[in-house]
Order: C-alpha cells, then sequence, then structure tokens
C-alpha cells in the first residue's frame, strides 16, 4: 500500500499503524509518502516498510514495491 501522509480528515500515519495492528493487514508493505520530508522522519514508528518523498521519479517508486512485495 503507498499512503500519503497527508490525508483530508485524516494522517496516513494514523492509517498505517492500524493497518500494522491488525493481525488480517498486518503483513500488508507499507510505503509513506510525502512532499515534507518532516512528515517521513520516523516513519518506522507507525511500523511503515518504507518512505518516498513527493515529488519521485516513477522507477524510483517501481524499484522500491518490487523490494518490498519480492521479500514476502
Amino acid at each position: 500500500m503507498i499512503i500519503d501522509v497527508i490525508l483530508n480528515g485524516t494522517n496516513g500515519r494514523d492509517i498505517c499503524k492500524e493497518l500494522k495492528s491488525d493481525d488480517s493487514t498486518n503483513y500488508f508493505p507499507v510505503i509513506l509518502m510525502s512532499a515534507s520530508p518532516e512528515y517521513l522522519r520516523e516513519y518506522n514508528e507507525c511500523g511503515a516498510d518504507g518512505i518516498i518523498e513527493k515529488p519521485f521519479d516513477i522507477k524510483t517508486l517501481f524499484r522500491k514495491v518490487e523490494k518490498l512485495v519480492g521479500s514476502l
């Protein structure tokens, strides 16, 4: 899953925490993304498996996704 940190009405970090705390979804790889690097710091505190800073190159995104999916 790729989740933006800043969402209207909620926070992507909170969504990630919920996903990672639920046994039925905690195995899904989660990448957080944001245009603000400060929102991506300490991403592992919410259980995210990776980050990507916007704007990003699509090849960079594909490499991160392939790495996470390959580790399943």
